[in-house]
């Protein structure tokens, strides 16, 4: 969607063309430089006066994974909007019911019976673009696709559980430049064939995925691309799932045999390519029940088939996923990863081409 306030018909026409264009195949994908309507688009992304549920495609040949990642930040730190409600002392959300469909459902469910406006509650529910809960602060966000949008909800009241709540706003009015917005919250692609997908279940916005992709960067020896799977729709079944894509015809070493990834006391769930359609439970990522009825203790799920990081590992690593601070960071950082993979290519292309000095090696007698 476009802001017409600064786009006219004929930009929109002509920015929604590269917006809409399919993507190159992941095997012959390879950087490019952006033409001039594509970093149009991408400022606009970044400035929130262009809104999708996800990137552009020819994002993937402009950006690498490590800047599409940090632009998908960017867009969450100064373009959407976001309310929330802190839960009452006792009520929690199970974590299975943590899902953007479940969570809805379950607000629905209580408004049921009571005196909200429904209508005007469904109606915020189904324009969010993403609801989540934090397990930490015990509290349920709404994202929105703009700030605006936000400002319309937040007399909203949300009913939950037997108690009815009112929304507060994370966001101060705002001032100034969008790029200023970024206050107060911390936060060379090679073409190959040969790629290991891994699905990443339970990651939240609040998972530090700027962390989580530093502690693989840390471990894993191949490069690898991290991609957020959710469809940023109000039923969305991928909310909380991230794929792993590592280039490498099979599982890396450090993830071998492993289901679950101990998270500052959560569990990652690793589903694995052969898992299939399998069942697997959400909570230990052994095969065969669901997460109802698992009955793994703590002890065990510390034991075989885990990877536990320590609190000072995590707190040692450099988050990978800090907002850009304008479109000239973006633009650098992309020539930057440019640059290193036509270094790269020129040096496997020098690794393969014949050798001026071979050629002229006489031949050994006979």
């Amino acid at each position: 969607m476009f802001n017409p306030a600064v786009f006219s018909k004929t930009d929109i026409d002509t920015l929604r063309t590269p917006s809409q264009q399919p993507g190159a195949a992941r095997s012959g994908c390879r950087l490019r430089e952006g033409t001039t309507d594509e970093w149009r688009v991408i400022n606009g992304l970044a400035e929130g006066n262009i809104v999708s549920r996800r990137l552009p495609d020819f994002v993937k040949s402009v950006l690498c994974s490590k800047e599409r990642v940090r632009l998908l930040r960017t867009v969450q730190q100064q373009v959407e909007g976001e309310l929330y409600l802190k839960l009452r002392s006792g009520t929690d959300i199970r974590v299975i019911r943590q899902k953007i469909s479940t969570i809805k459902e379950d607000i629905l469910l209580a408004a049921e019976g009571t005196r909200v406006n429904q209508d005007e509650l469904r109606t915020m529910l189904n324009v969010a673009k993403h609801i989540n809960f934090n397990d930490v602060q015990r509290s349920i966000h709404f994202h929105f696709f703009d700030r605006a949008t936000a400002r319309k909800y937040e007399l909203v009241t949300v009913p939950f559980k037997g108690a009815v709540y009112h929304l507060a706003n994370m966001h101060q009015p705002d001032t100034g430049s969008v790029w200023a917005r970024q206050l107060g919250r911390d936060r060379v692609r090679i073409a190959t064939q040969l790629e290991y997908d891994v699905e990443l279940h339970n990651v939240t916005r609040f998972t530090d995925i700027g962390r989580l992709t530093a502690y693989f960067e840390k471990h894993i020896a191949a490069e690898f691309e991290l991609e957020d799977l959710d469809t940023c729709t109000p039923n969305s079944w991928t909310s909380n799932v991230w794929k792993l894509t590592v280039k490498m015809a099979g599982c890396p070493e450090f993830l071998r045999g492993i289901v679950r990834i101990i998270w500052y006391g959560r569990t990652i769930i690793l589903k694995h390519p052969n898992v299939g359609r399998q069942l697997q439970c959400l909570h230990c990522g052994n095969l065969g029940h669901t997460m109802a009825r698992c009955r793994y203790t703590d002890a065990q799920l510390h034991g075989q088939g885990s990877r536990v990081t320590t609190e000072q590992e995590v707190a040692a690593l450099e988050d990978l996923a800090t907002p850009f601070t304008s479109l000239a960071e973006i633009k650098q950082v992309a020539a930057q990863r440019l640059q290193l993979q036509l270094d790269n290519e020129r040096k496997a292309q020098e690794a393969v081409a014949p050798s001026a000095e071979r050629q002229q090696a006489p031949m050994a007698a006979v």
